[in-house]
């Protein structure tokens, strides 16, 4: 992991240089500073590449990560969450943005008892119940099916 000090007003510029080690190579970054303002976090046009970074700067301000001339990911105000990132040469995009749009279930917390089934309520919880086979619907089909 790489530690990337942000500029209190400007950000940073990742570097990509041949035969050295250099920041932006890094898979994994760990952006750090105290922030007085938002600011950018800037790859070079033309990078295809994907980044795990974590927001570790103080002060609410807000941290986009883009390239020099197209848009990027930004953590809002506040944010000091970890974003899977992907440059496709043009532009940055924050690759989890999507995952609230999905269906996401809830899980039980709980383990449920011998015979038991996983339920949902219909809106997106799930829980441990009874799967609605009775017995002597158990025993037919234990008859038609073996």
């Amino acid at each position: 992991m790489e530690s990337v000090a942000l500029n209190a007003t400007t950000g940073a510029t990742l570097t990509f240089s041949n035969g050295v080690t250099s920041n932006g190579k890094n898979a994994v970054l760990n952006l750090t500073g105290t922030l007085t303002s938002s600011v950018n976090v800037i790859i070079p046009d033309g990078v295809e590449k994907t980044y795990i970074a974590k927001n570790a700067t103080t002060g609410s301000y807000a941290v986009t990560f883009k390239t020099t001339s197209g848009s990027g990911a930004t953590w809002a105000a506040g944010d000091k969450g970890i974003k899977f990132l992907y440059s496709d040469g043009t532009n940055v995009t924050d690759v989890n943005a999507g995952i609230n749009t999905i269906n996401i279930y809830t899980l039980p917390t709980v383990d449920g008892t011998s015979g038991q089934a996983i339920l949902t309520n219909g809106a997106g919880t799930l829980s441990f119940g009874n799967a609605g086979i009775s017995t002597g619907k158990a025993i037919a089909m234990a008859i038609v099916f073996g």
